[in-house]
């Protein structure tokens, strides 16, 4: 008799095996990388007030908007724009906002910074109302870990200063007033470094003390700048590692935002409203809206040491 037979193949339990052995398991077990170090970017921000109209109609449709902030949103919805405290309101607005106009900064300055030198001098100038900057992060890495790190919370802020209208070149500048708070998180024995560096900033005691009384009963606005900075070293058995920086700002004024001092984004002054009452006279300081001015972020090449 003939044997009957299959068309299946015979198998076996015994898997297949093979000489070539497995790529990322080889380099995960086999890759000893000595430490290296990574530098992330200098990261800048500068706020201003650019100019606008003093007179005519716009002048006066912005005392209105400011006004209706005032108004219906800052302090009473009931608000009488015909009432007399109102119409005393309508009047201090119009004189606050006519001194601003008059300190307005010159923006020909605010050009990308290409060295040291023009930023120094760009400072000199004193045509800017803030400058808030985080120095360069540097990382020790190894295994995928922070071993050592510079520069984290390494920063400087300039108040700005505050043009006085004199009638006649040169102007005089009152320097502002400021505080600033850096917060750092992660670090060594983490894969990250993050920062959250936030710059308050506002005009001169002399000129505040006007603004406070044009201000109806507000405290004089803070405006600032908030850098958020994160730094990570390469994973492990990699290069490469990597950086994302976050600039924001108060509506009002303008900003612009720098890394390596190329510009990433600017911010024109909107929400003048907003600004000038953020600071209710209740004892609990408040700080206006914030606003994107600039992101970036990138690859880092791990240097061996």
């Amino acid at each position: 008799d003939t044997p009957e037979t299959s068309d299946t193949p015979e198998t076996s339990d015994t898997p297949e095996t093979s000489d070539t052995p497995d790529e990322n398991l080889y380099d995960i077990e086999n890759c000893d990388e000595g430490p290296c170090t990574i530098t992330g970017p200098d990261v800048k921000a500068v706020a201003w007030i650019d100019e606008f109209p003093c007179s005519g109609p716009e002048f006066k449709e912005l005392v209105t908007k400011v006004f209706s902030y005032w108004c219906f949103d800052a302090q009473k919805p009931d608000c009488d724009p015909f009432a007399k405290d109102s119409q005393r309101m309508i009047l201090k607005i119009g004189t606050g906002l006519l001194g601003l106009c008059n300190t307005a900064n010159i923006r020909e300055p605010f050009l990308t910074w290409k060295s040291l030198k023009q930023f120094s001098k760009f400072i000199a100038i004193k045509q800017f109302r803030g400058i808030t900057q985080h120095h360069p992060i540097t990382l020790t890495c190894q295994d995928g870990v922070i071993t050592e790190s510079t520069g984290v919370c390494s920063t400087y802020e300039n108040n700005g200063y505050t043009p006085l209208p004199t009638g006649a070149a040169p102007f005089k500048y009152e320097p502002g007033i400021g505080k600033s708070e850096c917060v750092p998180g992660g670090g060594v024995g983490t894969q990250c470094v993050e920062v959250d560096y936030l710059h308050q900033f506002q005009l001169g005691k002399f000129v505040a003390s006007i603004a406070k009384f044009l201000g109806g009963g507000f405290d004089v606005p803070w405006a600032f700048h908030r850098i958020k900075y994160k730094i990570c070293c390469p994973s492990a058995c990699s290069n490469q590692g990597t950086y994302h920086v976050k600039v924001t700002g108060s509506t009002f004024p303008s900003h612009r935002a720098y890394v390596d001092d190329k510009s990433i984004g600017t911010h024109e002054q909107v929400g003048l409203g907003s600004f000038m009452f953020s600071n209710a006279p209740d004892g609990v300081e408040e700080l206006p809206p914030e606003v994107l001015v600039g992101a970036s972020g990138a690859t880092l090449t791990c240097e061996e040491l």
